[in-house]
């Protein structure tokens, strides 16, 4: 409910798909809301949902728990009429959380920094994007403001992974989807306030135990993989060979495997307590603490980033209330 009331706030049009158990009562008065109570519908059937919806120029996923910043927004809508030949455009973001006493910030996804991927076709540019030269997982096609025909497709792809096993086929699936379907670039702009403040939900149809990774190489899941790259190749890489296909799908297992986290396993031994953890580092390695908000923020403008303080401040503020 939060989140509705944010981005209401902000007079930004938003389609909210909810599968929670029971249904929000919607103030009338949130009008750039259009809310869908979708009970018992996962991931895959409410993005045929969301397909069907879709009425402005361009579009963005948005979890039910994170914030995007409107000026940012309304930049990137700005640079994508202004360059046709762009099919998305992504920015920075900030996570936040709390660690002990302290309030923290961290520069995230910091990799696609100056990242632009103009190739003229789209073998060249997915070899660009899942470079095995480069260690760190390209991610965030799924989070850029894309020209909302390129989101459709992408959602009506989203539904064909319906009843596969690791939720983490949608983030590969989109970064395969978007970075196809053609040029892209990030702004130097924090435009996305992440939300470390509330834990990941593991549910029986979003299993996060289980990494691409894993789910890739397990013979179990065979029968997955191959209805997946069916629907790959009707959806973006029809115009590839055989040949060029399987060589995109191995680089992208071996970039999943080579960064892929995979869950620590309980111990008894394990300090659970944050407050616990964060003095006995302060005291014993006191570099390990994470970095305070105002600090993270510093850092970043540091780097040539554009920050709207007033912006953040009041997505932040909104994530800890």
């Amino acid at each position: 409910m939060r989140s509705i009331k944010y981005w209401n706030a902000l007079d930004i049009s938003c389609l909210v798909l909810d599968n929670s158990e029971h249904k929000l009562e919607i103030n009338p008065a949130a009008t750039s809301v259009k809310y869908f109570y979708c009970p018992h519908q996962n991931f895959s059937q409410r993005s045929l949902i969301a397909s069907e919806h879709i009425e402005t120029k361009y579009s963005i996923i948005c979890s039910d728990d994170e914030r995007y910043l409107k000026s940012s927004l309304e930049f990137m809508v700005e640079e994508m009429n202004n360059s046709p030949e762009l099919e998305s455009i992504g920015a920075h973001a900030v996570a936040v959380g709390t660690y002990g006493p302290i309030k923290y910030g961290n520069f995230v996804y910091s990799q696609m920094l100056n990242y632009e991927n103009v190739a003229s076709n789209l073998l060249e540019r997915l070899e660009n994007h899942f470079n095995l030269e480069i260690n760190e997982w390209p991610i965030g096609a799924m989070y850029r403001v894309v020209r909302s025909r390129t989101l459709i497709r992408l959602l009506l792809l989203f539904y064909k992974c319906d009843n596969i096993s690791t939720p983490y086929v949608y983030e590969v699936t989109s970064e395969l989807f978007i970075t196809g379907a053609g040029n892209s670039k990030y702004i130097n702009d924090i435009f996305w306030v992440r939300n470390w403040e509330t834990p990941a939900i593991n549910k029986s149809d979003w299993d996060r135990k289980l990494t691409f990774s894993e789910w890739w190489e397990n013979e179990k899941f065979l029968h997955e993989r191959k209805k997946w790259i069916v629907s790959l190749e009707q959806g973006i890489l029809s115009s590839m060979s055989k040949i060029e296909m399987e060589e995109i799908l191995d680089r992208i297992a071996k970039k999943r495997k080579s960064t892929d986290r995979f869950p620590e396993k309980s111990s008894n031994f394990l300090i659970k307590n944050e407050f616990i953890k964060y003095y006995i580092k302060r005291i014993f390695a006191p570099r390990l603490l994470p970095k305070n908000i105002k600090s993270v923020l510093l850092e970043i403008q540091n780097q040539g980033l554009h920050i709207n303080i007033g912006e953040i401040e009041y997505a932040i503020s909104d994530i800890f209330e």
